[in-house]
């Protein structure tokens, strides 16, 4: 337990080093493969940018950026055949599919 009146200033130090502190970088270093992710923030901004900061919140709050990378995963695993398959119908992975109808 931590307290002003700790013994040592080791355990504040302790403290710091279990709880990984993540700067901004490493957070969008995580989606590096989503590079239309892009997209969607222009999209999103563009359309909402008259909104206040916090109705904006909650408008990005439900886009989940790691199903959508692990959804184009998934799609980039298939067999080069099913792919074009699928994109040749219709039913391949785009990031517009993302976008909100809003």
């Amino acid at each position: 337990m931590l307290g002003f009146r700790a013994s040592s200033v080791s355990s504040v130090q302790e403290a710091l080093q279990t709880t990984p502190l993540q700067s901004a970088a490493d957070f969008i270093a995580q989606y590096q493969e989503l590079r239309e992710f892009r997209f969607l923030l222009k999209d999103f901004f563009s359309r909402y940018q008259e909104e206040s900061v916090p109705n904006q919140v909650k408008l990005v709050h439900p886009v989940d950026a790691a199903a959508i990378q692990a959804q184009k995963q998934d799609f980039q695993q298939l067999p080069l055949y099913v792919r074009l398959l699928k994109k040749i119908t219709g039913k391949g992975w785009r990031i517009s599919d993302y976008r909100s109808r809003r």
